[in-house]
């Protein structure tokens, strides 16, 4: 990264004094009132408070009663047609529910998912049958990144607390990326509501952001097998980078409905992927070139019936050349926890 030095201009206020004139005292004219002096009756002040309104009686039948308008259901209470189904949370008693999310990086050496790229899902490539089985079957961590506790909230909300759990070993970490991390363990870094059909209600920074869409956001709507929905996941955008238009795809899809062990799964796939190109800091004595991808591949099942995500892993890769150079990659997966831990249940003051 080279360092860009900004020019501070002063900007300098000026004030302009005006001058004016006092005639001398023996100038002056006696100032005489046009009616010679005389008094004059003194006029009668106007009442300023307003009359109150008439008492009105109550008829013998009583009043009326007041109409009001039926609110209207923001999702109809049916499917619109047979075999439509609704991706929806069970809200969480007061005890909590508990979530293991993880977000491990992958060293590109080890990468076993190297092979898609933002061009393959661009261009509309299918996820290879084999990349899904290789990343259903990575073996997470035994301490995920961060204990999510979803606890209920005021009009019918689910509030979700992020608490960081650390590395394994910080120590391993430059000295200043390492005092931060120990810093921020144990603490909660990231407060968020969102409802039963999956809306979020906070509005956040766009990592925090990408990650409470990837964990708990549904489409709130009826779905039947093959639709799509919209993600709110992309990249943070550099400042000083001016891109041209964006290839971009951001969709999850109902890919099927079956039963296992006589409950309805819903298998869910979420491909993002985003390119961009552009100049960084156009308008400096240096400009250079830079690029962009963000590819963000999730698969998961979701519980019709116990309202929760039983299976959903993920694998998110951001990369940049030119101006800036960049390769990060990472494993998202999310997990119920049996129970909400003790440490949890302390910090947050959940009985």
């Amino acid at each position: 990264m080279r360092r860009l030095a900004l020019l501070l201009g002063l900007l300098c206020w000026s004030c302009v004094a005006c001058e004016s004139e006092i005639p001398e005292r023996g100038a002056m004219e006696a100032i005489r009132p046009p009616d010679g002096g005389k008094s004059r009756p003194a006029k009668a002040q106007k009442n300023m408070v307003p009359p109150l309104p008439p008492v009105v009686s109550e008829p013998d039948g009583g009043f009326p009663p007041i109409k009001e308008e039926p609110r209207k259901n923001l999702l109809p209470e049916s499917p619109p047609r047979p075999g439509m189904i609704l991706l929806k949370w069970k809200m969480p008693d007061k005890s909590g529910k508990a979530y293991g999310i993880w977000l491990e990086p992958v060293l590109p050496s080890k990468d076993p998912l190297k092979d898609m790229n933002a061009s393959d899902l661009l261009g509309g490539k299918e996820i290879p049958a084999k990349f899904a089985k290789r990343l259903l079957g990575l073996t997470l961590p035994t301490s995920p990144t961060y204990t999510t506790v979803l606890t209920p909230s005021w009009e019918k909300r689910i509030l979700s607390r992020w608490i960081f759990n650390g590395v394994d070993n910080p120590n391993a970490l430059p000295p200043k990326i390492g005092h931060t991390i120990e810093q921020i363990t144990g603490r909660v870094e990231l407060t968020a509501a969102f409802d039963l059909i999956g809306r979020i209600h906070t509005m956040l920074e766009r990592k925090q952001q990408n990650l409470m869409v990837a964990a708990f956001a549904l489409p709130a709507r009826w779905l039947a097998e093959g639709d799509t929905w919209p993600l709110d996941i992309k990249p943070k955008i550099p400042q000083g980078f001016d891109h041209g238009e964006p290839q971009e795809l951001s969709q999850a899809r109902l890919v099927k409905l079956h039963m296992h062990k006589g409950e309805q799964l819903a298998r869910v796939e979420m491909r993002v992927a985003l390119h961009l190109e552009g100049t960084f800091m156009p308008g400096s004595s240096n400009p250079e070139k830079l690029s962009m991808d963000f590819v963000f591949i999730a698969l998961g099942e979701f519980s019709l019936v116990q309202g929760k995500w039983r299976e959903l892993k993920g694998y998110l890769r951001e990369s940049s050349q030119g101006a800036i150079d960049l390769d990060d990659r990472r494993l998202f997966a999310l997990k119920a926890l049996e129970s909400v831990p003790a440490k949890a249940k302390i910090l947050l003051k959940i009985d």
